[in-house]
């Protein structure tokens, strides 16, 4: 199977299993998107880089949903990561709806990579692919907006 097919294939079959430097990676990954995100939080094109990121992933997954006819169950933001990332990537502005779903969002995508829990099909698979890129950039979309926004009350 060449990486085309491997990449959009809808023939289910058993999720990966990675070894234990994959898994470093992912923290590793985790822990510069925080630093990153704290660190660049003032700068308009780090910001913009995570909007688009965050847009892309979103758009090429939900279109692999529509152009495989998926069912509606599979492609609706059913996840509280997935609406997170609609909230922060459509809603502007300051609000208590954003916050929370920033903080739901940081943790979400906390957890989603440091135990992530794959799709059935073979690496690299277009699904394995948006879990990862979605939970990085939710995780530095929520961050910025902390960062920026957070009011404890």
């Amino acid at each position: 199977m060449n990486l085309w097919d491997k990449l959009f294939t809808t023939q289910i079959s058993e999720p990966p299993q990675f070894e234990l430097h994959w898994y470093i990676g992912l923290l590793c990954l985790l822990a510069l998107t925080f630093y990153a995100s704290y660190r660049f939080r003032d700068k308009v094109a780090y910001q913009r880089f995570i909007q688009i990121l965050q847009s892309v992933q979103l758009i090429v997954l939900y279109s692999w949903y529509w152009g495989n006819l998926m069912p509606l169950s599979e492609s609706l933001p059913f996840y509280h990561c997935r609406i997170a990332m609609f909230v922060m990537l459509l809603i502007p502005g300051t609000s208590k709806y954003k916050q929370y779903f920033a903080l739901l969002g940081t943790f979400g995508a906390t957890a989603a990579l440091a135990y992530p829990l794959f799709d059935p099909y073979p690496f690299p698979h277009v699904t394995i692919l948006s879990f990862i890129i979605g939970h990085v950039a939710l995780l530095g979309n929520a961050l910025l907006y902390l960062f920026r926004n957070y009011q404890p009350s």
